[in-house]
């Protein structure tokens, strides 16, 4: 099994229009982390571990489980969250927290955990979605990437909205109002609408 060993928490600091890196800490025992998101209410962070071999990081096998951090990276808890019968986790990928909640996309499906309480919600479904890769936040809801299809959604109740489509659609981010996102298969970055209606940027 592949197995990561350590997570870099990193410090940015620009001079003069130089930037440097600095290591703050290291935290260990992960097993293939995929993605970190901080809880700007409290600091905390959480990482997603997809606890795959390679080749096998879409499969839905129960092994994945999220951690958490405390305020500036010290492990809390490796296995905050893991799978079970009544609240699955498989391939867990991208995160971003809305309104306190914290939504990890997972293959198909879209989980979702109260911060607050911890107790995990009704996940979010479509059966237009397949491989569910990254999440990002404008501040009010999230936003999906579908790998697959190349799509990237608005989650939305009672129906999600198509954003746009591009060739497998990765990463995406918010920077204020303006959303990003990267193609594997283009090795591009565009700068999309939000609103949906508009051809991606690159």
């Amino acid at each position: 099994m592949r197995r990561c060993l350590c997570l870099l928490l990193l410090a940015a600091a620009a001079q003069a229009g130089n930037w440097t890196l600095k290591q703050k800490s290291v935290v260990t025992d992960f097993e293939v982390p995929e993605c970190v998101v901080v809880d700007a209410a409290t600091g905390a962070a959480y990482v997603s571990n997809i606890q795959a071999a390679e080749g096998g990081y879409w499969s839905d096998d129960g092994l994945a489980f999220l951690s958490k951090l405390k305020p500036g990276g010290v492990l809390d808890l490796l296995k905050w969250k893991q799978h079970a019968a009544a609240a699955p986790l498989n391939a867990p990928k991208g995160m971003c927290i809305v309104d306190r909640v914290l939504y990890v996309a997972d293959n198909n499906v879209v989980r979702r955990y109260d911060l607050k309480t911890g107790n995990s919600r009704p996940a979010l479904t479509d059966a237009r979605w397949k491989q569910l890769n990254d999440l990002a936040s404008d501040g009010h809801t999230a936003f999906v990437s579908d790998t697959a299809t190349g799509q990237i959604w608005k989650l939305a109740n009672p129906a999600n909205q198509l954003v746009t489509t591009l060739p497998s659609a990765n990463g995406i981010t918010f920077s204020g109002a303006k959303m990003y996102a990267v193609s594997w298969d283009n090795h591009e970055v565009y700068e999309l609408n939000p609103a949906g209606g508009a051809k991606p940027k690159p």
